[in-house]
Protein backbone atom coordinates (compact mmCIF):
# COMPACT_ATOMS: atom_id res chain seq x y z
CA UNK A 1 0.00 0.00 0.00
CA UNK A 2 2.91 2.36 0.79
CA UNK A 3 4.42 1.79 -2.65
CA UNK A 4 1.09 2.36 -4.40
CA UNK A 5 -0.05 5.43 -2.42
CA UNK A 6 3.23 6.99 -1.28
CA UNK A 7 1.73 7.37 2.21
CA UNK A 8 4.84 7.62 4.40
CA UNK A 9 2.80 7.47 7.61
CA UNK A 10 2.01 3.83 6.81
CA UNK A 11 5.73 3.14 6.43
CA UNK A 12 6.40 4.76 9.81
CA UNK A 13 3.78 2.51 11.42
CA UNK A 14 5.32 -0.56 9.78
CA UNK A 15 8.77 0.43 11.02
CA UNK A 16 7.52 0.86 14.60
CA UNK A 17 5.88 -2.56 14.43
CA UNK A 18 9.08 -4.02 12.96
CA UNK A 19 11.19 -2.69 15.82
CA UNK A 20 8.72 -4.03 18.38
CA UNK A 21 8.65 -7.48 16.78
CA UNK A 22 12.34 -8.03 16.02
CA UNK A 23 13.84 -6.21 19.00
CA UNK A 24 11.52 -7.59 21.69
CA UNK A 25 9.27 -10.39 20.44
CA UNK A 26 11.24 -12.64 18.07
CA UNK A 27 13.12 -15.86 18.76
CA UNK A 28 16.74 -16.40 17.83
CA UNK A 29 15.46 -18.66 15.04
CA UNK A 30 13.48 -15.79 13.54
CA UNK A 31 10.26 -17.40 14.77
CA UNK A 32 7.52 -14.96 15.78
CA UNK A 33 4.23 -15.31 17.63
CA UNK A 34 4.98 -17.00 20.94
CA UNK A 35 1.41 -17.81 22.01
CA UNK A 36 -0.82 -20.59 20.70
CA UNK A 37 -3.83 -19.07 22.48
CA UNK A 38 -4.11 -16.18 20.06
CA UNK A 39 -1.63 -17.44 17.45
CA UNK A 40 0.24 -14.20 18.01
CA UNK A 41 2.12 -11.96 20.42
CA UNK A 42 1.67 -11.37 24.13
CA UNK A 43 4.02 -8.88 25.82
CA UNK A 44 7.63 -7.85 25.33
CA UNK A 45 10.25 -10.56 25.92
CA UNK A 46 7.65 -13.26 26.58
CA UNK A 47 9.54 -15.91 24.62
CA UNK A 48 9.19 -19.33 26.29
CA UNK A 49 11.15 -22.15 24.68
CA UNK A 50 8.98 -25.19 25.35
CA UNK A 51 5.65 -23.41 24.93
CA UNK A 52 6.79 -21.49 21.84
CA UNK A 53 4.22 -21.44 19.08
CA UNK A 54 6.33 -19.80 16.34
CA UNK A 55 4.07 -21.04 13.56
CA UNK A 56 5.75 -21.91 10.30
CA UNK A 57 3.35 -19.62 8.43
CA UNK A 58 4.39 -16.74 10.71
CA UNK A 59 8.05 -17.25 9.75
CA UNK A 60 7.02 -17.24 6.09
CA UNK A 61 5.09 -14.01 6.70
CA UNK A 62 8.30 -12.60 8.21
CA UNK A 63 10.09 -13.35 4.93
CA UNK A 64 7.31 -11.62 2.97
CA UNK A 65 7.25 -8.56 5.24
CA UNK A 66 11.00 -7.97 5.24
CA UNK A 67 11.17 -8.52 1.49
CA UNK A 68 8.59 -5.81 0.90
CA UNK A 69 10.34 -3.43 3.25
CA UNK A 70 13.55 -4.00 1.29
CA UNK A 71 11.77 -2.70 -1.79
CA UNK A 72 11.04 0.53 0.08
CA UNK A 73 14.38 0.94 1.86
CA UNK A 74 17.67 -0.83 1.30
CA UNK A 75 18.28 -1.50 4.97
CA UNK A 76 20.46 -4.49 5.82
CA UNK A 77 18.38 -5.19 8.95
CA UNK A 78 15.48 -6.28 6.77
CA UNK A 79 17.69 -8.59 4.71
CA UNK A 80 19.21 -10.04 7.89
CA UNK A 81 15.77 -10.88 9.30
CA UNK A 82 14.62 -12.28 5.96
CA UNK A 83 17.66 -14.57 5.97
CA UNK A 84 17.23 -15.52 9.63
CA UNK A 85 13.60 -16.52 9.15
CA UNK A 86 14.20 -18.32 5.85
CA UNK A 87 17.11 -20.47 7.01
CA UNK A 88 15.75 -21.19 10.49
CA UNK A 89 12.09 -20.51 11.27
CA UNK A 90 10.89 -21.62 7.82
CA UNK A 91 13.14 -24.59 7.08
CA UNK A 92 12.52 -26.12 10.51
CA UNK A 93 8.91 -26.47 9.41
CA UNK A 94 9.64 -29.00 6.65
CA UNK A 95 11.61 -32.24 6.50
CA UNK A 96 14.56 -32.68 4.15
CA UNK A 97 12.45 -34.81 1.80
CA UNK A 98 9.57 -32.31 1.82
CA UNK A 99 6.99 -34.88 2.94
CA UNK A 100 6.34 -33.91 6.57
CA UNK A 101 5.88 -30.65 8.42
CA UNK A 102 5.81 -28.80 11.71
CA UNK A 103 2.89 -26.45 12.28
CA UNK A 104 4.47 -24.89 15.37
CA UNK A 105 8.21 -24.80 16.04
CA UNK A 106 9.05 -25.12 19.74
CA UNK A 107 12.62 -24.40 20.75
CA UNK A 108 12.45 -27.12 23.43
CA UNK A 109 10.55 -30.37 23.13
CA UNK A 110 9.81 -33.19 25.56
CA UNK A 111 7.98 -35.85 23.55
CA UNK A 112 6.38 -37.49 26.58
CA UNK A 113 4.71 -34.20 27.52
CA UNK A 114 3.06 -33.58 24.15
CA UNK A 115 -0.69 -34.22 24.29
CA UNK A 116 -1.70 -36.92 21.78
CA UNK A 117 -4.82 -34.99 20.78
CA UNK A 118 -3.03 -31.69 20.18
CA UNK A 119 -3.70 -31.08 16.46
CA UNK A 120 -0.72 -28.76 15.89
CA UNK A 121 2.01 -29.27 18.49
CA UNK A 122 3.77 -32.48 17.53
CA UNK A 123 6.91 -34.22 18.78
CA UNK A 124 7.68 -35.19 15.18
CA UNK A 125 6.79 -33.67 11.83
CA UNK A 126 3.42 -34.75 10.50
CA UNK A 127 2.35 -35.48 6.95
CA UNK A 128 -0.74 -33.24 7.12
CA UNK A 129 -2.98 -31.22 9.43
CA UNK A 130 -6.71 -30.58 9.74
CA UNK A 131 -5.95 -26.92 9.05
CA UNK A 132 -3.11 -27.42 6.57
CA UNK A 133 -2.00 -23.85 5.85
CA UNK A 134 1.72 -24.41 6.47
CA UNK A 135 2.55 -27.20 3.95
CA UNK A 136 1.32 -25.37 0.82
CA UNK A 137 2.72 -22.09 2.14
CA UNK A 138 6.19 -23.63 2.40
CA UNK A 139 5.84 -25.17 -1.06
CA UNK A 140 4.90 -21.79 -2.51
CA UNK A 141 7.85 -20.03 -0.84
CA UNK A 142 10.45 -22.59 -1.87
CA UNK A 143 9.14 -22.65 -5.44
CA UNK A 144 9.43 -18.85 -5.65
CA UNK A 145 12.72 -18.49 -3.75
CA UNK A 146 14.46 -16.86 -6.70
CA UNK A 147 12.41 -13.69 -6.42
CA UNK A 148 13.70 -13.11 -2.88
CA UNK A 149 17.39 -13.32 -3.83
CA UNK A 150 17.44 -10.38 -6.26
CA UNK A 151 15.54 -7.21 -7.06
CA UNK A 152 15.84 -4.98 -10.10
CA UNK A 153 15.02 -1.39 -11.01
CA UNK A 154 15.78 0.91 -13.93
CA UNK A 155 19.26 1.66 -12.62
CA UNK A 156 20.15 -0.96 -10.03
CA UNK A 157 20.32 -4.65 -9.19
CA UNK A 158 20.12 -5.51 -5.49
CA UNK A 159 21.40 -8.79 -4.05
CA UNK A 160 19.42 -9.61 -0.89
CA UNK A 161 20.53 -13.19 -0.26
CA UNK A 162 23.69 -15.13 -0.97
CA UNK A 163 22.92 -18.41 -2.70
CA UNK A 164 24.37 -20.41 -5.60
CA UNK A 165 22.28 -19.12 -8.49
CA UNK A 166 22.03 -17.59 -11.93
CA UNK A 167 19.52 -14.85 -12.72
CA UNK A 168 18.52 -13.00 -15.87
CA UNK A 169 17.58 -9.44 -14.91
CA UNK A 170 16.50 -6.35 -16.80
CA UNK A 171 18.18 -3.06 -15.84
CA UNK A 172 18.98 0.18 -17.73
CA UNK A 173 17.30 -1.25 -20.82
CA UNK A 174 19.72 -4.17 -20.87
CA UNK A 175 19.45 -7.86 -20.10
CA UNK A 176 22.01 -8.73 -17.44
CA UNK A 177 23.11 -12.20 -16.36
CA UNK A 178 24.17 -12.32 -12.72
CA UNK A 179 25.82 -15.44 -11.31
CA UNK A 180 26.61 -16.31 -7.71
CA UNK A 181 29.13 -19.00 -6.78
CA UNK A 182 29.07 -19.74 -3.07
CA UNK A 183 28.48 -22.33 -0.34
CA UNK A 184 27.01 -19.67 1.94
CA UNK A 185 25.88 -19.94 4.74
CA UNK A 186 28.22 -22.85 5.48
CA UNK A 187 31.20 -20.98 4.05
CA UNK A 188 31.58 -17.24 3.69
CA UNK A 189 33.32 -17.07 0.30
CA UNK A 190 31.12 -15.52 -2.39
CA UNK A 191 31.85 -14.75 -6.03
CA UNK A 192 29.42 -12.63 -8.02
CA UNK A 193 29.84 -12.10 -11.75
CA UNK A 194 27.78 -9.80 -13.93
CA UNK A 195 27.48 -10.13 -17.69
CA UNK A 196 25.55 -7.40 -19.55
CA UNK A 197 24.12 -8.46 -22.91
CA UNK A 198 25.44 -5.20 -24.37
CA UNK A 199 28.52 -3.24 -23.26
CA UNK A 200 27.83 -0.80 -20.44
CA UNK A 201 29.21 2.72 -20.50
CA UNK A 202 30.67 2.05 -17.09
CA UNK A 203 30.18 -0.72 -14.57
CA UNK A 204 31.07 -0.58 -10.89
CA UNK A 205 30.14 -2.46 -7.72
CA UNK A 206 29.15 0.65 -5.79
CA UNK A 207 25.87 2.42 -5.07
CA UNK A 208 27.29 5.34 -3.07
CA UNK A 209 29.44 6.79 -5.85
CA UNK A 210 28.26 10.09 -7.34
CA UNK A 211 29.70 9.16 -10.72
CA UNK A 212 27.21 8.69 -13.54
CA UNK A 213 26.81 5.00 -14.34
CA UNK A 214 24.66 2.95 -16.65
CA UNK A 215 23.61 0.75 -13.74
CA UNK A 216 24.96 -0.46 -10.43
CA UNK A 217 24.80 -3.55 -8.27
CA UNK A 218 24.19 -3.32 -4.53
CA UNK A 219 25.02 -6.26 -2.29
CA UNK A 220 24.09 -7.00 1.28
CA UNK A 221 26.66 -6.41 4.00
CA UNK A 222 25.47 -8.77 6.78
CA UNK A 223 25.20 -7.61 10.38
CA UNK A 224 28.46 -9.29 11.38
CA UNK A 225 30.32 -7.48 8.62
CA UNK A 226 28.81 -4.16 9.70
CA UNK A 227 30.01 -4.80 13.25
CA UNK A 228 33.52 -5.52 12.02
CA UNK A 229 33.57 -2.36 9.91
CA UNK A 230 32.28 -0.20 12.77
CA UNK A 231 34.83 -1.55 15.23
CA UNK A 232 37.68 -0.76 12.82
CA UNK A 233 36.53 2.66 11.64
CA UNK A 234 34.81 3.97 14.76
CA UNK A 235 31.43 4.84 13.26
CA UNK A 236 28.35 3.11 11.92
CA UNK A 237 27.60 2.89 8.20
CA UNK A 238 24.79 5.03 6.89
CA UNK A 239 21.86 3.46 5.03
CA UNK A 240 23.37 3.70 1.56
CA UNK A 241 26.68 2.31 2.79
CA UNK A 242 25.00 -0.54 4.67
CA UNK A 243 23.32 -1.90 1.59
CA UNK A 244 25.71 -1.81 -1.23
CA UNK A 245 28.94 0.12 -0.89
CA UNK A 246 31.54 -2.36 -1.99
CA UNK A 247 34.68 -0.30 -2.20
CA UNK A 248 37.98 -1.05 -0.51
CA UNK A 249 37.67 1.97 1.76
CA UNK A 250 34.25 0.83 2.94
CA UNK A 251 34.46 -2.94 3.06
CA UNK A 252 37.95 -4.37 3.23
CA UNK A 253 36.86 -7.99 2.81
CA UNK A 254 35.67 -7.35 -0.76
CA UNK A 255 37.92 -7.13 -3.79
CA UNK A 256 37.09 -6.26 -7.38
CA UNK A 257 38.54 -9.09 -9.46
CA UNK A 258 38.03 -7.30 -12.76
CA UNK A 259 37.15 -3.71 -13.54
CA UNK A 260 36.92 -3.51 -17.33
CA UNK A 261 37.68 0.13 -18.10
CA UNK A 262 38.24 -0.51 -21.79
CA UNK A 263 35.96 -3.31 -22.95
CA UNK A 264 33.19 -2.67 -20.36
CA UNK A 265 31.86 -6.21 -20.81
CA UNK A 266 31.37 -7.26 -17.23
CA UNK A 267 32.90 -7.56 -13.80
CA UNK A 268 33.32 -10.03 -10.98
CA UNK A 269 33.38 -9.46 -7.24
CA UNK A 270 34.83 -11.78 -4.62
CA UNK A 271 33.84 -11.39 -0.97
CA UNK A 272 34.91 -13.16 2.18
CA UNK A 273 32.10 -12.82 4.71
CA UNK A 274 31.69 -14.33 8.17
CA UNK A 275 29.26 -17.23 8.22
CA UNK A 276 26.03 -16.08 9.93
CA UNK A 277 25.33 -16.99 13.54
CA UNK A 278 21.89 -15.27 13.71
CA UNK A 279 22.37 -14.02 17.26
Amino acid sequence: VVRETGDKTLLEVSQRLWESVYHRQAYVTGGIGSSSQNEGFTFDYDLPNQAAYAETCAAIASVFWNHRLLHLQRDSRYADELERALYNGVLSGVSADGRSFFYSNSLEMHADEVKPDDPYRKAHRAGWFDCACCPPNIARLIASLGQYIYSESDSEIAVHLYAQSTAELRVAGKTVILRQETEYPWKGKIRISVEPSAPAEEFIFDVTSDRKTTFSVSVLLPAESLKQWSSVHGRALNEAEQYGAVKMRLFQACTLLKTPRDRREGAALSCGLPAPNWQ
